[in-house]
């Protein structure tokens, strides 16, 4: 490090206080870009990922056993009331579904598979209610299309956990990412408050010597003045500006040195 001991003891200092606000700006910077990020996660928590769960929750736990409900009871009954009011349900039911897919536009897919297998069993189960009620309550083949409805709601019912699943996973993987963001920051923070510390401990070792060696190289050679030793010199390191603190002294000094020196020459 030629180049760090050539420099002047105020550049030395600087560079101490210098070296602390870059650290500070980088490790400001990465903590504002991790608080953005945490930030957009809380956004998609709370404008999608959310309410979706609560859309699904709503949709699985009570509006479609509500439904399967009624078209049960519109097919055991052949009661035409009971069909139109199923039929109510499961509209408002879609319409719910069409709330997903506003709601997170990424899901639309997903939604869009819920919504065939879901218009698929509604189309079987009222078909099959209208039989009945037209019919008086009897069919041929009555018991296969009560089979091909059920395994029709249970095909939606699959889906629907599965859909669901997922999007539990997705919500904790936002978290997890939150989480995880925040940890790198302190881990990121920890390491730069290390690399500062040690940097910074080197740099004013190498500063405080620069300042205090010429000093004492200084007032070692005025005790060998003092004690006689006439021919002591004062070095001038590169940059080492102290030193030159102690020229006035030199110079009030030299010219006693030179006439001890004559008067030492001619006795001998």
């Amino acid at each position: 490090m030629n180049w760090f001991q050539n420099l002047s003891v105020r550049l030395k200092i600087l560079s101490v206080a210098g070296l602390g606000i870059v650290l500070f700006v980088v490790y400001a910077a990465y903590s504002f870009y991790i608080a953005e990020t945490n930030i957009d996660h809380l956004k998609r928590i709370e404008s999608q990922d959310f309410p979706v769960l609560e859309l699904i929750n709503a949709n699985n736990n009570v509006d479609f056993i509500a439904i399967s409900e009624s078209y049960i009871a519109a097919i055991t009954q052949a009661d035409p009331d009971l069909l139109e009011e199923a039929q109510s349900r499961a509209s408002a039911f879609e319409q719910r579904l069409a709330d997903i897919r506003r709601t997170d536009p990424t899901l639309s897919a997903g939604v869009e598979e819920l919504r065939r297998n879901f218009t698929a069993y509604i189309n079987g189960a009222t078909a099959l209610a209208r039989n009945l009620i037209t019919n008086n309550g009897t069919s041929e083949d009555l018991y296969q299309r009560i089979a091909d409805v059920t395994e029709l709601q249970d095909t939606y019912e699959s889906n629907q956990k599965a859909f669901e699943q997922q999007r539990y996973e997705a919500f904790r993987e936002t978290l997890n990412n939150s989480r995880s963001d925040n940890l790198g920051t302190q881990k990121i923070g920890l390491f730069l408050g290390l690399v500062a510390f040690t940097l910074l401990a080197l740099i004013a070792l190498r500063v405080t010597r620069a300042i205090t060696l010429p000093l004492e190289g200084a007032v070692d050679a005025a005790d060998n003045i003092a004690n006689g030793k006439w021919d002591t010199r004062i070095e001038k390191g590169a940059g080492m500006k102290p030193a030159t603190c102690c020229m006035p002294f030199v110079r009030c000094v030299m010219p006693w040195w030179l006439a001890i020196r004559k008067i030492v020459a001619r006795k001998r």
